[in-house]
């Protein structure tokens, strides 16, 4: 019961201080569609901290003027013989907002599937683990093709965690960017990728 309480109290503040620009960019009637595309796919180099190297595939795909759905895969692995996978499917709503010009918030969640393999006593044996993850995100364009954002998000996977996100996007052409991104977490994550923008 601690547990699910842990989880609704940081869901319900996370939720108040999120939702606050979106709350009064609709009282002045200021809301307008998003900056940004969040129809895309994406593949990525990702370091953690705890010594797993490995790629990350993903995307995200409007299904409302509001609304996406987002998914991902994890696979990675060490040199001492761990491999650590994760896989994620979720929900985003996103929204511009009116007070910081060029600027989008977004609000997501995320159901995981966490499976850490590792060898002991000349076996292979596996610690698998279901969580939810939700958060925010600001996404904010600096110039035409150059996009940074922040993302503060709480997972339960394995144990409560609170991650910080801060990144970029700079765009090659209409189609592809090169993404780059720092997270501050339990296991800190170094990633770097291609984004490609679906139509």
């Amino acid at each position: 019961m601690h547990y699910i309480n842990k989880i609704a109290a940081t869901a319900a503040a996370l939720g108040c201080v999120l939702s606050t620009p979106l709350y009064a960019a609709d009282q002045a009637g200021k809301t307008q569609p998003a900056q940004f595309s969040y129809n895309y796919a994406q593949i990525s180099f990702v370091d953690l901290d705890a010594g797993f190297e490995g790629l990350m595939i993903g995307g995200s795909h409007d299904v409302g003027q509001d609304l996406a759905i987002s998914a991902s895969y994890m696979s990675t692995d060490s040199s001492s013989a761990l491999d650590y996978d994760v896989f994620t499917i979720g929900l985003v709503h996103h929204q511009r907002l009116a007070q910081i010009p060029r600027s989008d918030l977004a609000l997501h969640g995320e159901i995981l599937h966490a499976s850490l393999d590792y060898m002991r006593a000349g076996s292979i044996r596996s610690d698998d683990d279901n969580g939810l993850r939700f958060g925010g995100m600001i996404r904010h364009q600096v110039q035409k093709n150059l996009e940074v954002f922040g993302d503060l998000s709480y997972s339960s996977l394995y144990d409560h965690d609170l991650g910080l996100t801060a990144g970029a996007n700079l765009e090659l052409n209409e189609q592809f960017a090169v993404i780059a991104s720092v997270e501050l977490s339990d296991d800190d994550m170094l990633l770097l990728g291609i984004r490609m923008e679906l139509k």
